[in-house]
């Protein structure tokens, strides 16, 4: 009913949120690992 799709769906968008972040962070974390050891 639309109560599981309501949850279904906020369970999505928050591991979508947590995996966008992780990433964010990753890709932060590089970029200043590169400006740091760069040339």
């Amino acid at each position: 009913g639309p109560v599981d799709f309501v949850l279904l769906h906020g369970e999505r968008r928050a591991a979508a949120q947590d995996a966008a972040d992780a990433l964010a962070t990753a890709i932060l974390a590089g970029g200043d690992r590169l400006h740091r050891g760069g040339r």
